[in-house]
């Protein structure tokens, strides 16, 4: 039987995939996914020195969306935040071109190649649902106007209670009707967030990417600044809102998911107020320290560690942990379970 085909041609088209995935409407053991037009990511700046040029600014704002790209990846096949998991010819396939239009000050990244790349890379990771579901899932949250635009509520919301001054508290909150006039007009957009939620308790790898796109996104739009007029994926403010809205905005990146399949070397009870364990990720290859949620998991948590450590048979995890500069650090065992043998 040939393999279903799924072409995205727009973001209406992912999200009304990920329902019928999420329905159960569809069930499939092959696909074939192709991505035509969609996604794009667009730049649009008016202002002194935006002609058909990239400022050294910008250009930073893209590098760093290169980067997150690579993690993004690195955490879906590799279960890892390091940048050094892929290889020069990943690397090489993942590279995004950024493409400025002549004559103007309109940037655009086509995304659909390296996504197209990630569903066929992965396939060996996970069953053709979920695999699918998540391919999907990563298109809405890279270049999704409703994921931008949930990204301005949250930063909206924070800078409303760190504001103090008077003109700052204005700009914030002119941006808050504009965006709330928009949430008018697109009924759709708050369902597409409770979708993305469901998806991002489903597949926890996805939560992590999320981050990394926030953080893409914080700095367009922190690098735009500089423009009178700032129009990135459809979201409009000028260039003193948008610094505004950024402000005090740290790094997303720095908490992670690295749920997974794990050898544990090591189980450290020296303390009885501190219990840690030496892992090593089966897919990734890491090892790192990770404390064991203090006092309160569960005693057949326990259980599973140590008979992990007894078997040397992997054990699955669910750690949250904190990435700075691609180092592993700060880990926590939240859950452990030990697979029986059939």
């Amino acid at each position: 039987m040939e393999a279903p085909a799924f072409v995205i041609r727009s973001e209406n088209d992912a999200y009304e995939l990920l329902r019928q995935l999420l329905e159960n409407e569809i069930d499939v053991d092959a696909y074939d996914l192709r991505f035509d037009g969609w996604p794009r990511l667009t730049v649009h700046l008016k202002g002194e020195g935006f002609q058909s040029t990239i400022t050294p600014p910008l250009m930073s704002a893209f590098l760093e969306l290169q980067r997150n790209i690579y993690r993004s990846y690195a955490i879906a096949r590799y279960n890892t935040p390091k940048v050094t998991a892929l290889n020069a010819l990943e690397k090489e396939a993942l590279q995004i071109v950024v493409k400025v239009e002549p004559g103007s000050s309109l940037f655009s990244v086509d995304l659909d190649g390296l996504l197209e790349k990630w569903g066929k890379d992965l396939i060996d990771k996970m069953d053709a649902k979920t695999l699918l579901t998540m391919v999907i899932a990563v298109a809405a949250i890279w270049a999704g106007k409703s994921a931008y635009s949930d990204y301005l509520a949250q930063r909206v919301e924070i800078r409303q209670i760190e504001a103090k001054k008077e003109e700052q508290q204005l700009l914030i909150e002119q941006q808050k009707l504009r965006m709330e006039e928009r949430a008018r007009d697109d009924a759709q957009e708050t369902k597409r967030m409770e979708m993305l939620t469901e998806l991002l308790q489903q597949q926890p790898k996805l939560h992590t990417i999320k981050a990394y796109a926030d953080d893409s996104r914080t700095e367009l739009f922190k690098r735009s600044a500089t423009a009178d007029e700032v129009e990135i994926q459809g979201m409009k403010m000028d260039g003193e809102t948008a610094a505004e809205l950024v402000k005090n905005a740290r790094n997303k990146s720095e908490d992670v998911r690295l749920d997974g399949m794990y050898r544990i070397l090591n189980v450290d009870s020296s303390n009885p107020d501190e219990f840690k364990v030496k892992v090593r990720s089966q897919e990734s290859g890491d090892e790192f320290i990770a404390k064991v949620q203090d006092g309160t998991l569960d005693r057949r948590y326990l259980d599973a560690l140590q008979r992990g450590e007894w078997s040397r048979r992997p054990v699955r995890l669910q750690i949250n942990a904190k990435s700075i500069k691609d180092e592993i650090r700060s880990a926590v065992v939240m859950q452990a379970n030990f697979p029986e043998q059939d």
